[in-house]
């Protein structure tokens, strides 16, 4: 981040001072993203600038984008006043633009604004509409950060069951961004860490609590990360607080405050305050406590943070009932009451859990969708297959009767071969018949007047039956195989036929 930091400074001083561009509002708007959160101040300034460039020019998403940057900027020095409304103009002008992922960075700012002002309904509606933008666009990082804002949102509302679970999502989005060394996403696990420790903590799992909050101080330090180093250090003290460490718990409540001062934030200031001040409490301490909780009141009250003047107020009513001012005690108490009663009381509380089963109804309807759509899916893919399936039978039918064709043809040739042997070698003695009955009708007319009638008349008889049975023969031949074969027989000459077959030697 620091390199990326270094660049846009760089760039931005490569621009002449009176040059106003979109690409110089970019790298302002950039620049005062990365550096904001730990350094508010430079950030607002920064954004003015954005504002007032892109003003000029009527760069609409530039000007939205500062807009919005400044309203961040405010609200991470605690004037929530001003910070309300510059996030709630950016988020007209980037609905206007058509910018989604300006939406969804407003709708957090605006979440993480009315969370410390103990909005808690408007906190976490804000921050499940940022959610949705963010599950659309497919922003990974973004997701994490907004379930790390829906557990903070949770644990201050008090819901810690639900903290936990939001929390253990972002930790393990956060986990597989930081598998590429991404700083920001390391942070954003520390971060979840911090978060997980915080509601096992309120869960009374101090040691549990304990090792996460020592696992994501290493990480903050590592970074030189201020703002995360002393919300760790925070939770840690309170931890110890609870285990009974009241000297480790003070050393690094002090720490923390310390670290808080020199940044500016206002209201992790009244936060570490308030823990110092139940600290002192606890160990009878009532004059330092009520010292350090008077403080955290004036500041919390500054900033008109909601749930962290009933805290302080509880605080120093337990302060001044040690010390015997019940009357005073009774008045603080009072208070914290009536303004607990408004944060956190049974409308709000109905509210939220409206809000909740709204936002849980949704994804339930997102994951039938999605379980429709599949089934829906594998339907086709079912008929698919059946359409398949079918070709295949009729292919399969369509195959077996070309085999079963193919199987009859040769039968039918085999058959045929083996009628085609015999006929041919009738055929063949028939045309033997034929000549050989020529030659004896030649020798017989050459010899018809011999003196032996009786034989020659037998003889005659003979020859005509055996021409009749020849003509039969060649009849029969030529129909089934040679039309014009019947010619053979006329060649011989007409003669009366006497009888069929053996009947005429008989």
């Amino acid at each position: 981040m620091k390199e990326e930091i270094r660049h846009l400074e760089h760039k931005l001083k490569s621009f002449p001072v009176r040059e106003i561009s979109r690409e110089k509002i970019d790298v302002l708007n950039q620049l005062c993203r990365l550096i904001l959160i730990e350094d508010p101040r430079r950030g607002l300034k920064l954004s003015t600038q954005a504002e007032r460039l892109a003003r000029k020019i009527d760069y609409r998403e530039g000007l939205g984008y500062s807009i919005g940057l400044n309203g961040y900027s405010y609200y991470m020095m605690s004037n929530h006043e001003k910070a309300l409304p510059k996030l709630k103009t950016a988020l007209k002008i980037a609905e206007q633009t058509g910018f989604t992922q300006g939406q969804a960075e407003i709708y957090s700012g605006l979440a993480a604004t009315q969370l410390s002002m103990g909005n808690y309904e408007d906190a976490l509606a804000n921050e499940f509409k940022a959610l949705k933008i963010i599950k659309k666009i497919g922003n990974r990082s973004m997701e994490a950060w907004a379930y790390y804002n829906l557990g903070t949102g949770y644990h201050e509302w008090g819901d810690f069951a639900k903290a936990l679970q939001f929390h253990r999502k972002s930790l393990k989005l956060f986990k597989d961004l930081s598998s590429n060394q991404d700083r920001v996403a390391e942070l954003g696990y520390a971060r979840a860490l911090t978060g997980i420790g915080s509601a096992y903590q309120r869960m009374k799992k101090y040691q549990k609590a304990l090792a996460f909050h020592r696992q994501s101080l290493k990480i903050f330090q590592k970074h030189h990360n201020k703002i995360g180093e002393s919300r760790a250090l925070n939770d840690l003290g309170t931890a110890y607080h609870n285990l009974g460490k009241f000297k480790d718990a003070l050393q690094v409540h002090q720490k923390s405050l310390k670290i808080r001062e020199k940044i500016g934030n206002v209201q992790s200031q009244c936060t570490s305050l308030i823990n110092l001040g139940n600290l002192y409490i606890e160990q009878g301490e009532s004059e330092k406590a009520q010292k350090v909780l008077e403080q955290a009141l004036s500041l919390a009250r500054k900033i008109k943070a909601k749930p962290r003047i009933f805290q302080a107020s509880r605080a120093l009513s337990e302060a001044y009932q040690l010390q015997g001012k019940f009357k005073q005690a009774l008045t603080h108490y009072q208070h914290f009451h009536d303004v607990k009663e408004e944060v956190t009381g049974d409308e709000a509380n109905a509210r939220l859990k409206n809000l909740q089963i709204s936002y849980e109804t949704e994804q339930s309807e997102k994951e039938a969708e999605i379980e429709r759509l599949k089934n829906v899916e594998l339907k086709e893919k079912n008929d698919q297959l059946k359409d398949l399936l079918k070709e295949l039978q009729e292919t399969q039918s369509q195959l077996i009767q070309s085999e079963k064709m193919a199987a009859l043809g040769n039968l039918i040739a085999g058959v045929v071969h083996e009628i085609n042997s015999p006929i041919g070698a009738l055929n063949s003695s028939t045309d033997l018949a034929i000549r050989g009955m020529q030659h004896l009708k030649t020798l017989w007319e050459s010899h018809q007047h011999s003196s032996d009638v009786s034989r020659d008349q037998k003889t005659s008889k003979i020859l005509m039956n055996l021409e009749d049975n020849i003509r039969i023969m060649v009849s029969a031949k030529g129909n089934s195989r040679r039309p014009g074969a019947s010619g053979a027989v006329a060649a011989l000459g007409a003669a009366p036929a006497v009888g069929h077959g053996a009947r005429a030697f008989g």
